[in-house]
Formats: structure tokens, sequence, C-alpha cells
């Protein structure tokens, strides 16, 4: 679905990624993890075309779309959730769903019924606007106007920060049912470890700008993963 090449970035002389290599499927969690600081946001910020590489190339089904912006990477079916939720404020929780289907074909920028069956909330708050809402009912804000995008890659961006223990097991329901539906590749950066180990189905886990261990699940010890998130 989703294939990361070389991925290099430069912030002018300091080097944020190095050669970075990822892939992602559908039907699949990928979870990106390391401590604060070693790129994981920026590598997500690239793919998504809201920040400039310097080198490499990324592709959606075979397609290269490291040089397309990030419209145009958003109606191929990318979409972010990204750190601090950054849900408008002075819009209502409607209007920021709105937002949402901005990329899709006119016949259908309709809201999907079934945000409101993942985030029950939402249905009773539509005119209520986004400002007024706790940080928990934001992210589940900030995640369903990235899904009424239908996006065939979802890139998560730290989901469960500042969020309450209830809202983060009801992230981790929805996360499961969009990855079971098996028509989305989710890529997954978290700093919670046990959320992240727990949906993950790949790791991948980052230190200075390097991808420094890339496997399924199965396949790794979850204690060798802990050390390089060990401060």
């Amino acid at each position: 679905m989703l294939i990361v090449k070389s991925l290099n970035l430069n912030y002018g002389a300091s080097q944020a990624l190095r050669g970075v290599n990822l892939s992602a499927k559908e039907g699949e969690v990928t979870c990106i993890v390391g401590k604060n600081g070693v790129g994981k946001t920026t590598l997500l910020n690239a793919i998504m075309g809201l920040e400039r590489i310097s080198a490499g190339e990324i592709f959606i089904d075979g397609s290269p779309i490291s040089r397309e912006p990030a419209y145009a990477r958003s109606r191929r079916g990318l979409a972010l959730v990204p750190q601090g939720r950054d849900i408008f404020s002075q819009l209502t929780v409607e209007e920021n769903l709105r937002i949402g289907l901005s990329g899709l074909p006119r016949s259908e920028k309709k809201i999907p019924p079934d945000l409101f069956q993942y985030f029950p909330v939402l249905s009773d708050m539509l005119h209520r606007k986004g400002g007024d809402l706790s940080g928990g009912q934001q992210q589940q804000l900030a995640i369903a106007r990235a899904l009424a995008a239908k996006p065939r890659v979802l890139l998560l961006d730290e989901p469960t920060e500042g969020i309450q223990p209830s809202i983060i097991k009801l992230i981790t329901s929805v996360i499961k049912s969009l990855r079971d539906r098996g028509d989305m590749a989710i890529i997954l950066v978290e700093q919670y470890f046990e959320f992240a180990f727990e949906l993950a189905d790949k790791i991948i886990v980052m230190e200075r700008g390097n991808v420094t261990l890339d496997g399924a699940k199965t396949d790794l010890d979850e204690q060798t993963v802990r050390k390089y998130l060990t401060v």
C-alpha cells in the first residue's frame, strides 16, 4: 500500500531523517516507536507532504508521490491525525467533519454514518464548537475528521497523548475495527508502549532519524523493543 525508500530530510545543516525505509500494508497496524526527538512526527509529516524531503521516494500503490503536495496525497487516500489534534476550535463538530470531506468527489461529500458508530459522543455534539469539547472528545473528532476522507492509509500521531484511560480504550477498539476491515493501512506513532504493542502487527524503532529495528511483532522480543525506549 505505502512504501518509503531511503528518505532523508534536513532542517538546514541538521539532518532529521537518515535513509528511512518503511512499508505498510492493508489490514495491518505499523507502529513507529522511539524516544522523543528521534524523527517520528517528522516522518509522518514527510509522508503526508507537510515537510519537504531532501532525498528518497514515497509510493502509494506503486505510484510515486514524493513531489505531490499534501492535498494531492489526500486525494490519493492519505489522511493524518496530527499530534495535538489540531481541530478547528471555532468551527462546530459538524463543520470539522465536513472539512474532512473536502478532497472527495462531490457525490461522496456526505459524513459517513459509521463515524458515529465509532464515536457515539460526536452525534450529540454536532452543533457544538470544537473548542468547547474536552481533550478526549477533540481526539475523537480529529480521528473522525480523518476517517471522513475515506483514507486508504491512516497516519496517527500519538493519539493517546493527554487522553483519559476510557478514551484510550475506545480508540484501541476503533483502530482494531479499522484494521480488521482489511481495506486500510494504519501507521501509528506512539509513546505509550502498551497501547502500541497491543495494536501492532509490525514495529519500527527509530533512533536519531534512523530505523534501527523493523519487524513483525511476532518476530520481536518485547523487552528488546522496550530497551530502545528507555531514557
